[in-house]
């Protein structure tokens, strides 16, 4: 904890006036432990039942079970699941969508030779 005001002069002048519990507590170092003490009642395992935390083996969130890393891991699993299947679907939009621009180009391509061919016919047949 510290008194002081920041309101005075320069970084220096406010590193003065601060009065802290530790001294590295003005590069932010500073420690609450003194004044955080237990009171018998309280422990430092997590007590939710849903936390792989509280399991100090760690082998509940690793083999997917009932806790947080289980939850991640079928969130991940749909992620994928979600994902392939739109890219799946875009996937084939864009192959129709490339089969019918080949197809238009090919008609385009068939109509413009057929016109060429026409105005050629045309040319020869006037001189």
């Amino acid at each position: 904890m510290y008194i002081g005001n920041e309101s005075t002069g320069t970084d220096g002048e406010r590193a003065k006036n601060y009065q802290c519990n530790s001294a590295d507590a003005f590069r932010g170092l500073g420690t609450a432990a003194s004044k955080s003490k237990k009171n018998g009642n309280e422990s430092d395992q997590v007590l939710d039942t849903d936390s792989a935390w509280g399991d100090s083996s760690g082998e509940e969130g690793l083999t997917g079970g009932q806790g947080i890393t289980g939850k991640v891991l079928v969130s991940l699993r749909e992620l994928k699941r979600s994902h392939l299947a739109f890219i799946d679907n875009h996937t084939q939009s864009l192959e129709a969508q490339l089969q019918k621009s080949t197809e238009y180009r090919n008609q385009v391509s068939e109509s413009i030779s057929s016109l060429e061919k026409d105005i050629l016919e045309a040319l020869d047949k006037a001189d």
